[in-house]
């Protein structure tokens, strides 16, 4: 008998092995099974492990088809997440013919009640505001409610941190009868405060409550106003103020004064004097060397240093006093005006930039001009 080739094939889906006596064994195969067909020798036998070293890419079976879904979270509304975010910004958007401003800009409206006597403030934003320094920081703003000339009672905003264009929606009330009403004017002052917990005005809206059409809840809008000092009548005094909080110091250097009003005679003599209060109780008190008044400034640049502790800086405050010497031993020294410069508790407005500037720059010299105001009394 002659001897006989085996051969085999394995399918891509089953694997089978077949034999046969002639070579017709692949006929009506697949090629693919024709690229697996392998003689085997006559003497050789069928060992199923040879079988199986093929390599990976004839036995890896072909993927199955993946199908991409695209996953949508019921929870996404985009076309009303943007709608919103298109509304507010339409809403926020400025009229086109508002002229542009310097110091900032405040909206509010007010409201009066007449059967409950009630005034309604309603203090709705800023925009504008200046920033910090050269790189325009951003600002944590609010603002004070006033009704002058009534200062010691007002309102105050919530804080609003590091933002220029601050939302307050805030609604504040004051009781007041309608013959009142328009003797009164609303003041709103725009303040900032620092790292420091110090606080620096940003500027005001005087707004006099004489107009009736402005009550009814319509919204208005003011451009802030940098208040300018009012002309002293009984003279200016230029002062300088320094603090070293690590030494305890406060320095307070008297400059120089002018114009001078209210003097009787030409041949006066005047002298500075320095109070520094905890409270209502003076603490020490300093003068500088007397001067004649007769000319329209005078010069004394006299310094006077003041241990303050550092924790004390909040609680305390300075009384610069230009006293009139009397003629003779015999007659009493007399007040001709003074500036008391200290934190919120005891000073307002340009003195009180000077205390807060001064903390602000600690071991700096801060100069400024203030107004002589008349004494108080007791």
């Amino acid at each position: 008998m002659g001897s006989h080739e085996l051969y085999y094939y394995i399918s891509p889906k089953i694997s089978s092995f077949s034999s046969s006596a002639s070579d017709d064994v692949s006929d009506g195969q697949s090629p693919v099974a024709k690229q697996f067909r392998r003689p085997l020798g006559p003497s050789s036998s069928l060992d199923p492990t040879s079988l199986l070293k093929l390599t990976s890419e004839c036995v890896q079976p072909r993927p199955a088809l993946t199908r991409w879904h695209t996953v949508a979270s019921p929870h996404c509304q985009t076309t009303a997440v943007l709608g919103t975010l298109d509304a507010e910004r339409d809403s926020d958007e400025e009229e086109p013919h508002n002229p542009p401003c310097l110091h900032g800009r405040l909206w509010f409206s007010l409201l009066y009640n007449s059967e409950a006597e009630r005034l309604q403030v309603t203090l709705l934003k800023a925009k504008y505001l200046p920033g910090r320094g050269l790189v325009n920081a951003p600002r944590d703003p609010f603002v004070k409610v006033f009704l002058l000339p009534d200062e010691e009672n007002f309102h105050q905003s919530r804080i609003r941190k590091r933002t220029l264009a601050p939302k307050f929606n805030e609604t504040f009330e004051f009781n007041m009868s309608a013959d009142d009403l328009p003797k009164k004017t609303l003041k709103l002052s725009v303040y900032d405060v620092d790292k420091r917990k110090v606080r620096h005005c940003l500027g005001h809206v005087i707004f006099p409550l004489t107009k009736g059409d402005t009550m009814t809840g319509e919204i208005v809008w003011k451009d802030l106003e940098i208040a300018p000092q009012a002309a002293a009548a009984l003279g200016d005094v230029q002062l300088c103020l320094s603090c070293n909080p690590y030494n305890n110091r406060i320095k307070a250097t008297i400059c120089r004064l002018r114009h001078l009003q209210g003097l009787d005679a030409q041949d006066a003599v005047v002298y500075v004097k320095v109070q520094l209060y905890h409270g209502r109780k003076m603490i020490k008190s300093k003068r500088t060397v007397p001067q004649s008044a007769s000319g329209q400034e005078l010069i004394f640049d006299e310094t006077f240093s003041f241990g303050v502790s550092g924790r004390f800086f909040d609680s305390c405050s300075f009384t610069f006093s230009v006293v009139r010497a009397g003629s003779s031993p015999m007659v009493r020294d007399l007040v001709h005006g003074q500036v008391v410069i200290g934190p919120f508790m005891y000073a307002r407005g340009e003195q009180l930039q000077h205390w807060q500037e001064m903390l602000a720059n600690p071991r700096n010299m801060v100069t400024r001009w203030h107004g002589l105001e008349p004494p108080k009394k007791g």
